[in-house]
């Protein structure tokens, strides 16, 4: 996930099956969900965060359910 800190935009780079389920949510530190996105199996995806306030965020990426990354994001 790039770039971090982020502004308006992010974009992931991974690699999954055609038919995996992808889903990518970010929390605040609170643990409340501020969006989620359900993705499709190419290699490259852009989030718009314009919506997000400036601050700390968790984000987890779930394929098939299952977390397959997690991490911290700050968005500026």
């Amino acid at each position: 996930i790039y770039p971090n800190p982020a502004k308006e935009m992010i974009f992931l780079n991974f690699e999954v099956n055609e038919k995996d389920n992808v889903t990518f949510e970010l929390y605040d530190v609170l643990g409340k969900q501020q969006t989620i996105s359900r993705l499709n199996a190419t290699n490259q995806h852009q989030i718009k965060l314009s919506n997000v306030q400036p601050g700390i965020y968790f984000y987890r990426l779930l394929v098939n359910d299952a977390a397959s990354e997690s991490g911290k994001l700050i968005i500026e």
